[in-house]
Formats: structure tokens, C-alpha cells, sequence
């Protein structure tokens, strides 16, 4: 058994499955790099990403499987689970047999797993999607985010499309990356200092702004009917870190 170790990216899992394919995919698995256990008797293969390799693979995935499949793994890719690797990998050994009917084969360990993954990531990103907000920052607008999967280029995509016209930026604080968009055009991904970032002061209106809507919020509730148990469940705290209200 020989075990390709990447560094857990989407192209570096994608590079890790060409070089699966090369060396014999039906005795090899993947592993991320510092998420692996030793195995007695097993190779190891370091695995450099490498973009041309990762986009053949997926060009692969679309053409021979389905986009339907393409989205499955690319979602289960960026997700934090550290066996997404050897899933995708189980997962397109099978694909490339069957073709497009392999997303519904759930009887597969595998498909199952990326399946699941899939569906996890994508409702992060709903969760984010809805619940991001962003707050004045001299020329520009910022949010800030600290999912568990690497969602960023998602919600980036997501909000080029609609703030077309407008300045912004998104700050994954976790993985100290963010995405900087400006009118018309799309959006850069790059690395930024979160320390920095935390040190920003934003608008002098922002504080204005949130104090009016929590006055507004104690106008229109009803204290018979608050709910705080039902708020949580409809607006988890893990997302509210960084929307400056009320825990």
C-alpha cells in the first residue's frame, strides 16, 4: 500500500488522486499531511500540488462522471474532515467505473462520506451566506468569518455576484486568508495578517448603526413571546462572533 500525503487543499487532493492513478490506484490512499497515522508496511508518497495535475483531474470528473459529481467532491474537499482525502479517492475509483450514477450509489463507505461532507460544507456556507455582515471600513465594506471548512471562494463568488458594483472584503479569520473584491471585476484571494485586521477601527457611524437596531430589536419584540432557546436554534453563536449583537 502506498500512501500519497498532501496538504489537504483541493488541489492538492486532486494532485494526490493523479499520482494515485499513476503509481496504482487500487493500492493507494490518501492522506493529509499531519492528520496521518503510521502504517507498518506502507509507502509514502509526498505529494506536490501541482495545478495542471489538479485540473485535469477535475476536467476529468466533469466529463466522465457528471458536474453533479464535480460539485460533490470539490465541496467534500474543503471541508475539515481529515479523511476527506482517501473519501474523494474512494469515491472517483468508483466513479470512473459507473459514470454519473455513482452520487446516488449511498450503499458505498465512500460516496457516502463525500456525500455527507458535501452536504455539511454547503450548509456552512448557507449559514454564512446568510448571516454575514458586513460593516464600513473607510472606502470599503469588510465582514469577517471563522468557519470550519474553507468556504471563503463560495461566499466570495456569492457576493461579487451581488455587490457588483461595491468595495469589500472577507477576512477568513481562521485560515488568514481573505477575498477582496472591487467594482466589476472578480474577486483575489490572498494571505493577510488577522492581527492586523483585528486592529482596525471601522466608521464612527457603525457604533451608531448597531445601537439603532438594537433599540429598534426592544421596540418591536414581544417579552411574552421571546424565545432565546429558538433564537440560538435559528441563528447558531457560532455565527454571530463577529455580527456585534447581543449573545
Amino acid at each position: 500500500m502506498t500512501i500519497c500525503i498532501c496538504d489537504g487543499t483541493t488541489e492538492g487532493i486532486m494532485t494526490a488522486v493523479f499520482d494515485a492513478w499513476t503509481i496504482g490506484v487500487d493500492d493507494t490512499s490518501i492522506a493529509i499531511d499531519g492528520m496521518n497515522n503510521c502504517e507498518w508496511f506502507a509507502e509514502y508518497h509526498n505529494v506536490t500540488t501541482d495545478n495542471t495535475k489538479a485540473l485535469r483531474v477535475m476536467s476529468a470528473i466533469r466529463k466522465k462522471i457528471s458536474w453533479r459529481a464535480y460539485e460533490m467532491v470539490y465541496t467534500a474537499s474543503i471541508s475539515d474532515n481529515p479523511e476527506r482525502g482517501n473519501a474523494i479517492l474512494g469515491f472517483l475509483r468508483k466513479g470512473f467505473k459507473i459514470g454519473a450514477s455513482v452520487v446516488d450509489d449511498l450503499q458505498d463507505d465512500n460516496v457516502l462520506k463525500v456525500f455527507k461532507l458535501s452536504k455539511k460544507t454547503y450548509r456552512e456556507y448557507e449559514h454564512y451566506r446568510e448571516f454575514l455582515r458586513f460593516r464600513k471600513q473607510g472606502a470599503y465594506l469588510m465582514a469577517k468569518v471563522d468557519p470550519k471548512s474553507n468556504i471563503l471562494s463560495m461566499l466570495a463568488d456569492f457576493f461579487a455576484d451581488r455587490f457588483r458594483q461595491e468595495s469589500f472584503m472577507i477576512v477568513d479569520m481562521n485560515r488568514s486568508i481573505a477575498a477582496m473584491h472591487v467594482p466589476d471585476s472578480e474577486c483575489i484571494i490572498s494571505h493577510v495578517d488577522t492581527e492586523q485586521i483585528k486592529g482596525l477601527d471601522y466608521d464612527e457611524n457603525e457604533e451608531e448603526i448597531r445601537i439603532l437596531w438594537e433599540v429598534f430589536e426592544k421596540t418591536i419584540a414581544i417579552e411574552a413571546r421571546i424565545n432565546e432557546k429558538l433564537q440560538k436554534q435559528n441563528m447558531p453563536l457560532i455565527y454571530r462572533k463577529y455580527m456585534d449583537i447581543r449573545k
